[in-house]
Formats: structure tokens, sequence, C-alpha cells
């Protein structure tokens, strides 16, 4: 038999009823007292109760009638992370020492950046102890750079009652630890550690970049090492080492200073990727866009500080470094595209540094769970992203360098044979001259040009022409020794240098040259073109300097052109001096 439908809604009302009563239930359930043993190093967080003010400020004994009023809630995550302009909350839990002697113990309860932090101890006797902390109080005494804010308790006896209010516009978060001295030391000692491998490294770095931009002058490297040290001053600000280390006691100076740190860290990061990608050169209508950003990223957030304007200044900090960054990202994915030199290695170190970014403010914001890995994201990030930039910036520089040898080899060649010019000439033959002269070894000059070569271009064409040179060139080149030295000297004239050769050889050679000259197949539309050559050869003499040499084999070469062409001539002795 089918039930009626309207039974069918009561009995789903009563199910959902019943489920929501359970829940509440559980909710209101006391939390039960944490043995010392169990919660020492312990994150404390699920076995405490929370309660965020609403309506004002709550003394303690205002917040214990809350609880007894049931507002407590039994809390939800390991570390207590409610974000940017939470309000003020408190945690409460109970810890149960059963030893007959009081422990001497260690309570992390809050980063150093929380503005205020009271810590209230109800003993088994309902005495009451206080302590207060927070960067709006010009005392570090309890402020520990690296943990956060650090309380020496002392647990008696029995039940003890725990109570810590917080307060900030800045992200919201409050671990709570119980440590004893030797689990504090090597909590000390591992922190401080990391953070000294965190500095050396990117200190390093940073040197080194300030050392080429101080060699090379390349603003690429001047603004890698700025950006380099405006995360390390950032990371001093949150970890607390600057108001530990710095600026201790400045309270003002301390509000802001964290977040006017991480424009500076934005700007700096956007000044690095558009110098380094060449935006100006590429688009210059990007980098005026971009180039507002750092001005009034800047500029708003001195603007704040002098009206002291501390929740607007979070959210300024917070959105400028997280639109700074991501538009990091885009300018090398704009530049991969492009297929510019090194953003490969430019995109993979942005995205480094991003995802480690994007996860330690995820984290403080509460949208991530918080532990050591995703607090310390951003510095695992940046130490990636550091490494992957200097192999950018290597490459980079590798490239320009080649470049620079390119252009420097296409200044000396020249472009239609790939012969040597007559500047690389001279500037290579003078090697070759002063070590002839050194060993009174021989050396010849041989010149050698085209035969009517303008009769050659009227008649077949500059290509056929520049085919001619081109072919006369590379039998050149096959006819050379490797050191030989060989160049266009200018026009359908060349120039070969020839070291350790006397007369007789150079001659024999320049006949072997003439002749291949005249066999070479050169053709325009299946009709052979007629090539010859005249030559002129000069050896070397007691007393002349490279440029007689070489004005000697032009005389020669002239000489062959007024015989006939199509032969060599050999250059005159000088004639002897005083003749």
């Amino acid at each position: 038999m089918e039930m009626p439908r309207p039974w069918l809604r009561l009995l789903h009302a009563g199910w959902l009823h019943g489920l929501v009563l359970a829940w509440l239930s559980v909710l209101a359930l006391p939390v039960r007292a944490l043995g010392l043993e169990a919660a020492l190093g312990e994150r404390l967080g699920l076995h405490a109760e929370v309660l965020v003010e609403d309506a004002g400020p709550l003394t303690l004994d205002a917040a214990r009638e809350a609880r007894r009023r049931g507002e407590f809630r039994p809390a939800r995550q390991s570390v207590l992370a409610h974000g940017l302009g939470a309000r003020p909350v408190w945690q409460r839990l109970e810890l149960e020492h059963a030893d007959a002697r009081p422990r001497e113990l260690q309570l992390v309860a809050g980063m150093t950046w929380v503005d205020r932090v009271d810590v209230y101890i109800v003993r088994p006797d309902g005495q009451v102890e206080h302590w207060q902390a927070g960067d709006e109080l010009a005392s570090t005494e309890h402020a520990e750079a690296g943990l956060g804010l650090v309380f020496p308790l002392t647990l008696a006896p029995g039940r003890s009652e725990l109570w810590v209010r917080a307060e900030t516009p800045d992200p919201m978060l409050v671990p709570l630890r119980l440590l004893d001295q030797a689990r504090l030391h090597n909590l000390e000692r591992v922190q401080h550690y990391g953070y000294g491998l965190l500095y050396g490294f990117l200190l390093a770095l940073m040197a080194y970049n300030a050392m080429l931009f101080s060699g090379l002058r390349e603003r690429s490297h001047l603004y890698y090492a700025a950006y380099l040290m405006s995360f390390i001053a950032v990371n001093l600000g949150y970890t607390g080492h600057g108001w530990v280390w710095i600026w201790p006691g400045a309270t003002g100076l301390q509000r802001y200073a964290i977040l006017a740190l991480m424009v500076l860290f934005g700007v700096c990061g956007l000044l690095f990727s558009t110098r380094f990608l060449d935006v100006r050169l590429d688009s210059p209508r990007l980098w005026r866009r971009l180039m507002v950003l750092p001005m009034l990223g800047l500029l708003g957030m001195a603007l704040l500080a002098l009206l002291d304007l501390h929740r607007p200044a979070v959210w300024f900090a917070f959105g400028f470094l997280a639109l700074t960054t991501g538009l990091i990202v885009a300018l090398g994915v704009w530049a991969w595209r492009r297929r510019k030199p090194a953003a490969g290695y430019f995109l993979a170190a942005a995205l480094c540094g991003m995802g480690g970014t994007l996860a330690t403010m995820l984290s403080v914001w509460g949208a991530l769970p918080w532990n050591e890995f995703t607090f310390h994201a951003i510095d695992a990030g940046i130490m990636a992203e550091a490494t992957l930039l200097a192999l950018a910036l290597a490459a980079r520089l590798r490239h320009q360098q080649q470049a620079r040898e390119q252009a420097e080899r296409l200044a000396r060649l020249d472009p239609l044979t790939g012969l040597y010019n007559r500047r690389a000439f001279l500037e290579l033959a003078h090697g070759h001259f002063q070590a002839a002269l050194r060993s009174t070894r021989p050396m010849c000059a041989l010149m050698l040009d085209v035969d009517h070569f303008k009769a050659i271009n009227d008649r077949f064409g500059h290509d056929v022409g520049d085919q001619a040179l081109s072919e006369v060139g590379q039998l050149l080149q096959r006819s050379c020794r490797a050191a030989d030295l060989l160049a266009r000297w200018g026009g359908e004239e060349f120039l070969l240098l020839l070291p350790d050769t006397r007369q007789d050889d150079g001659h024999q050679l320049a006949e072997r040259i003439r002749l291949a000259v005249s066999q070479l197949s050169v053709c325009h539309r299946g009709e052979p073109v007629p090539l010859t050559a005249s030559l002129g050869l000069a050896a070397l003499v007691p007393g002349q300097d490279l440029a007689a040499l070489v004005g000697a084999a032009d005389v020669a070469l002239y000489a062959a052109k007024q015989a006939g062409r199509n032969r060599v001539a050999l250059a005159e002795a000088p004639a002897p001096a005083g003749a």
C-alpha cells in the first residue's frame, strides 16, 4: 500500500529536524580537558572553543559569562585563521596537569603582526594570571623572531583554563602551541637555520647581480637585486625579525612597515619584469600603462599611512601585491608567446613565485589550512623563482653576447662571399706580418681581379655578377691553407696573404687559381658566362711594411691587366736604397 504524500513530507521534515537537533547538540557539547602530555608540541586549535566578538569588546569575566550562556563553539581549524579585517576572537581550552608539581612551559599564541593578544590562565584555585603582547604595544618582551608571540606559563597541578583574545585588522592568525624548553629550543634552531639559508641564498644572489650591474651597467641586474632585497625586507617584517631586531618598540613604524614593504616588493617585481622582457622597446604603450602602477602603489600607501588608515592600508597592500603578482605572470605569457629569449625560464619562475605567494596569502586568510608548509610556501616559491630567474638572466646575457659576437662577425665579413672584408683583413694580417718579420720567414701577397666584371654585370645582370663573385670566393677558400688569410678587398678584387710562401711557390699557386677561375661554370639561362682573372703577386722583401707589400701586389695586378688580363704578374723587387 502506497503511503500518502502528506505523510511522506512530514517524515522528511522530521528527519531533517532530527539531524539539525543532533548537529546543534554536538556543537553544544563541552570541550573536554586536554591532558598536558598530549598537548605538548601539538596544534591546540581543534581542542579549543571559539567566540567572535560581534557586540563589542569583552573582558575575561564577560567572556566567561558568554561561555556559560553557551555562546562559545568548538573550533573547526587546527590553527585559527579568520583572514583580513576579522573581528576580535576568543579561544578557550582546558588543560589537565596530572603531576603533583607545577610545570614551566612556553605558549606560542599569535603572529608578531597581530595588534593585541591577551593571554589569561585561570588556575585551579581560581586565581588569574594575565599577559599582553602585540605590535601595537611598545614592548617586544614576548616577541620571538620567526616564531611569533611567546608567553611563559606556569601550569599548576589540576585543571586550568587558558583564554586567549586576539585583535587586529591584519590577517587574524593565532596558532596555539604549548612547548617545554627543549621543544622550544629545537623549534628555534630549525627556524634560525631555515631563515639563515633563505637570507644567505638571496643575499648572495643579490650581491652577485649588484656586481654584474656595476660591471655591465645593465639595469636588469640592478632591478633584480632590488627585487631580492625587497623580498628579504618584507620577510624580515612579517616574520618579526624587523620588529625585534631592527625597529624594536617603534609601534608607528611597525603598523605600516610590513604593508609598505609588500607594496615595494610588488613595485620592484614589476620594474624588473618590464626591464628584463624589454616591454618598453617591444610595446611602448603597454609599458606606459604598466608604469602607472608603481607610482599609484607607492603614493597610495604613503597617503594611507599619513592619514593613519590602517584597515584600508591592509586591503590596499594585499590587493596591490596580488595584482602585481598576476601581472608578472601575464607578462611572462606575453613574452613566451613572442618567443623572447629566456621567456620560458621567466614564465616558470613567475609561476613558482605566484604559487608560493598565493599559498601563503590564502593560508593566512584562512582559505587554506595553515601549517609550516603553506606559511613558508612563499619562501620556497621565491627561492625557486630566484634560481630560475638567475638562469634566465644568464640565458639572456648569453643571448646578448651571442648577438654581439654575431654582429661583430657580420661587421668583419663580406655578406656576399662570407670572406673577411678589408677591415678584418688588416686587423688579422698585422699579426701574421709581425710574425714573419720576427722569424725572417718568407711571405707573399696575392691580389686577384675578375676580368671585365662590369661587362658581365651589364650583359647578364647583377645577380649573375654576384654569383660569379661568390663562386670565385669559394674557389679561393678551397685553394687556401689553414694559415693563409683571404679577404674580399673590394668590388671584384680579392686579396690573399700567404705566410711561409716563397715567390716561386706563390707563382705556382696563382697559376693554378687563374686556370681554375677560367674553368668555373657560371651560366645565365643556359648560356655560359666566361670568367677569367688577373693576378698580381708580391713577395716580402726586407724593409717593407704590410701596406707596401699589399701595394706591390696591387701594382703587379695592374701590370697583369695592362698586359692583356687572364695572367699572373710578379711584382718587381724594389731598387736598393741610394741606387
